[in-house]
C-alpha cells in the first residue's frame, strides 16, 4: 500500500493489534508530507488492515520456512519471495520468484502493467536456466547457465560452449 510505504520511508513503523492499526515514528517527518498521507491511511483503513495482515503472514512464512508467496493481482499469478536462490529447487516449475532485496527495489520503481509482465518473463526465464544449472551442476549445467539468452548478442558468437566453459573456469581460478 502505498501510503504505508511511503510513510515507512519518512520513519513511520506500523503493525496490528486486536485488529487496530498501530505506529510510532523515530525522527521528526516534515508534517506537510506525512500529515496527508496519514489523512489517506485513515480514510482507507479497512484496505490497510487488510495490507498489514498480508505483510504480517507472509513475514512469518518467510521466518519459518524461508519461502513466502502471495498472489500478485497486476500479475494474475502467485509470487513466491525467497530468502535466497538455494530454497529455489523446493518451488514449481515456471513459478515467479524473487528474493525479498528484488522485490523491495521493484516496488520503489513505476513499472507499467507492460513492463512489469516483461521483467516478471524476464525473471521467469532466468529461474529456469538456473534450476537447469542447479541440476547439472558442472560443465553442463554452466553451459545451461551460458544458454539464457542466446539472442542477446552478450557472449561472442564465435566462440563455442566448451571455450566459454574453459573461459569461466580461468577467470575463476584467477580469483
Amino acid at each position: 500500500m502505498r501510503m504505508i510505504r511511503e510513510l515507512e520511508r519518512h520513519g513511520y513503523r506500523f503493525w496490528l493489534h486486536c485488529g487496530t492499526i498501530q505506529f510510532e515514528c523515530n525522527g521528526k517527518p516534515d508534517p506537510d508530507i506525512v500529515m496527508p498521507l496519514l489523512a489517506e491511511l485513515k480514510a482507507n483503513k479497512a484496505e490497510a488492515i487488510s495490507y498489514l495482515q498480508l505483510v504480517e503472514y507472509l513475514r512469518r512464512q518467510f521466518v519459518a520456512h524461508g519461502i513466502a508467496s502471495f498472489h500478485s493481482g497486476r500479475l494474475s499469478e502467485a509470487v513466491y519471495i525467497l530468502q535466497d536462490y538455494d530454497s529455489l529447487a523446493a518451488l514449481p516449475a515456471g513459478c515467479l520468484a524473487f528474493t525479498l532485496v528484488e522485490l523491495r527495489n521493484m516496488a520503489a520503481q513505476a513499472y507499467t502493467d507492460v513492463e512489469l509482465l516483461e521483467v516478471a518473463q524476464a525473471k521467469r526465464d532466468i529461474l529456469a536456466a538456473h534450476k537447469v544449472w542447479l541440476g547439472k551442476r558442472g560443465d553442463g549445467g554452466l553451459a545451461a547457465a551460458l544458454q539464457v539468452f542466446p539472442d542477446a548478442d552478450v557472449l561472442p558468437a564465435q566462440r563455442t560452449t566448451a571455450e566459454l566453459v574453459e573461459k569461466c573456469r580461468q577467470a575463476m581460478a584467477a580469483v
